[in-house]
């Protein structure tokens, strides 16, 4: 089988999960991760069409090396509902890090499924700078973080 567009040698580095409504907000963060050299599945660049979407995320989340699922204002869509539980299935099965991403517009409380609350969130705020929010994002995904990240947030970096 050919690799897919998109993939690295060994599969994804990201499943992308999130509310239909929100693709909006997510689509460009997915194309700034992707910039960034992350290999992610996203349904809107990865499912071709005539194929089962459940079938296709059910290979990948079995496969990619993170989850980072996506809450809006909308909260979580009865399809994410599943991707999120089948994610912590596999971070129990496999230790996947599985990666709460909270939009600009979630609120500050927003309504989770009770164990999505308790691993680390990122999340994308108007006051905070959209590249360091990505780069929290990458350091979650491959576990390694940019050195100058804590440096930019303290302003000791130069532009």
């Amino acid at each position: 089988m050919s690799a897919v567009r998109g993939s690295t040698a060994n599969g994804f580095d990201v499943f992308i999960g999130y509310n239909g409504r929100d693709r909006g907000r997510v689509l460009p963060i997915v194309r700034a991760l992707r910039s960034r050299g992350i290999a992610a599945w996203v349904d809107e660049f990865e499912l071709p069409p005539g194929r089962l979407f459940q079938d296709e995320i059910d290979r990948v989340l079995r496969s990619c090396r993170s989850a980072a699922l996506f809450v809006g204002a909308d909260g979580v869509g009865p399809w994410e509902q599943l991707e999120i539980k089948a994610a912590i299935s596999q971070f129990l099965r496999r230790g996947l890090p599985v990666i709460p991403v909270l939009l600009d517009d979630a609120g500050p409380e927003p309504d989770l499924p009770l164990f999505l609350r308790e691993f680390r969130m990122v999340r994308f705020a108007q006051e905070t700078a959209f590249d360091l929010t990505i780069s929290d994002l990458v350091w979650g995904i491959t576990g390694s973080r940019d050195e100058n990240v804590g440096a930019r947030r303290t302003g000791s970096v130069g532009a």
